[in-house]
């Protein structure tokens, strides 16, 4: 308040300032614990930044919390491991939070099982990325999402997005309207700020990514 910061910035200041200070507290008694040496450490947000209702910043990035495109679902992830993970590495490949399951598993022993429950597992184990982010690629893969009606799919550089009305977890509607919606089709490499549409100029590549968004949701409304 004394720096003239306005509301609603400045409780959210303040509650990034907490948690940046709790996540501390943390680290330090791993340290004072004698347990940091053999304690994966994982952090990072499960979206981007709300612009609707908290002035956040997602810098270059299209969007907020709740949509699909980059601003609501490119968040960046932190991870410590010491002796595991070289510090200060980065890596850029695209993992997502399910792969966050198969890799704690890997890191304590435990092989991945095919399934879990009634759901295949679908995510890979970050350790060997981890451990050489410099030289290690993960496996091609696409990658789907569904927002109560925000959709999206991605492969490699190409992310198509769009969105149809809420179907309140009905994916048969879902299925129905997705097949005559009309998305947008964009290449991250060039355009981060998703804003020019390529859906027109490269159609085999937007058939494809809404053919297997729509088989993906078919799955659901079994």
């Amino acid at each position: 308040e004394k720096l003239g910061v306005a509301q609603p910035r400045r409780d959210y200041c303040a509650v990034m300032s907490h948690a940046d200070a709790r996540v501390g507290d943390i680290l330090q008694t791993l340290r004072e614990l004698g347990l940091e040496a053999n304690t994966l450490v994982i952090y990072l947000s499960d979206n981007g930044g709300i612009l609707h209702t908290f002035p956040s910043n997602n810098g270059p990035l299209r969007g907020g919390k709740g949509d699909t495109f980059e601003g609501g679902i490119r968040v960046p992830a932190v991870m410590q491991w010491p002796g595991v993970i070289p510090p200060n590495s980065v890596s850029g490949e695209s993992a997502v939070h399910f792969d966050i399951f198969a890799t704690i598993l890997a890191a304590t022993g435990v092989p991945v099982p095919a399934r879990n429950g009634a759901f295949p597992v679908h995510g890979v184990n970050l350790l060997p990325l981890l451990r050489d982010p410099a030289k290690v690629k993960l496996p091609d893969r696409y990658l789907f999402w569904d927002l109560y009606g925000d959709v999206a799919a991605l492969h490699g550089p190409w992310k198509m997005v769009g969105e149809i009305s809420n179907h309140h977890g009905k994916f048969d509607r879902a299925v129905r309207e997705a097949e005559g919606a009309r998305f947008a089709l964009y290449n991250l490499d060039e355009d981060i700020g998703e804003k020019t549409d390529l859906a027109e100029k490269f159609p085999g590549i937007y058939r494809d990514l809404k053919t297997r968004h729509l088989d993906w949701l078919r799955q659901f409304a079994q």
